[in-house]
């Protein structure tokens, strides 16, 4: 994932959304949790493992010198065991916690959840760039039986441009100790911004004509990388009258090309659409205005 680019310092947004198990088999003892982690794209596998780092690292590897100066990560865990040396102190043990390079999270809060029952649990995991707030909304149960589900909130002010390389991976980890537990992945959905197109504020114009041109020439160019704008102009009927397309051809010719498998797998292309359209509709009127003026 391109999370923020270095030319122009803009940062992506994202929003994610799963719904997961972590359950003891109606055990008392239980161990570690699982995460949601952006991270290094060489970020190596816990060695030797253990249920220390929910599976983003070991014991041994953050208490080396520079493995956290080298590898970087920032995390959601949804943390089922208490580690006195990282942990919140007693009596918290389940936690959900924003981790930021560290083991020790950021910011974390009790989390009402009930292991030893088998229910699903729910969360969304939010950012954006303009405010750098990192916002998780997930659910727990407030009774022991895990039938009366309640709606948890955590959040934290993180500059990811400061805390991890332009582009990263990002997905889940695990882990058990000694004491184990059942984890499932039961859904998942993914969405991004990517930064480049991230609006900046409208300032008032200074120089005239040519700093809304350089802007138009700045989105246009944008969609260009994207291959589509050829499809628009180089349609024939287009051409042969000598007219810029509508919105709605620039639309329709936008989406087919963004379904399209060659810019990525699954359903990216859509997703993609969906978030971007209305933000930017109105710059690709300028950009192609400009462009047959």
């Amino acid at each position: 994932m391109h999370l923020w680019d270095k030319e122009s310092g803009k940062l992506a947004d994202f929003n994610t959304n799963f719904s997961f198990i972590i359950y003891s088999e109606g055990r008392d003892s239980y161990s570690d949790g699982l995460t949601f982690f952006l991270a290094s794209p060489d970020l190596p596998p816990p060695s030797p493992t253990d249920g220390v780092g929910i599976g983003l690292a070991s014991r041994e590897q953050v208490r080396g010198p520079n493995f956290l100066a080298a590898y970087k990560f920032v995390a959601v865990e949804f943390d089922t065991y208490r580690n006195r040396r990282w942990d919140p102190v007693e009596p918290v043990r389940e936690h959900v916690g924003i981790n930021v390079n560290n083991l020790t999270s950021h910011n974390s809060t009790p989390w009402y959840s009930v292991i030893k029952e088998n229910g699903t649990y729910s969360a969304s995991i939010s950012y954006r760039s303009s405010t750098q707030n990192l916002n998780v909304a997930f659910t727990g149960f407030n009774n022991v039986n895990g039938t009366m589900p309640v709606q948890q909130h955590l959040s934290a002010i993180v500059g990811l441009e400061d805390q991890l390389p332009e582009w990263v991976e990002f997905g889940f980890s695990s882990s058990i100790g000694l004491a184990t537990e059942l984890h499932v992945l039961r859904s998942w959905s993914f969405e991004s911004m990517p930064p480049f197109f991230i609006r900046e504020s409208r300032e008032p114009n200074k120089n005239g004509d040519d700093s809304k041109r350089r802007g138009r020439s700045k989105y246009f160019s944008c969609f260009a990388e994207f291959k589509w704008i050829n499809h628009v102009i180089n349609d024939g009927e287009n051409l042969a009258l000598g007219r810029a397309p509508s919105l709605e051809e620039v639309k329709d010719a936008l989406f087919s090309i963004l379904i399209d498998s060659s810019l990525g797998p699954d359903d990216f292309g859509s997703s993609f659409f969906r978030v971007c359209w209305d933000f930017v509709k109105y710059d690709i009127v300028e950009a192609i205005a400009e462009f047959f003026s």
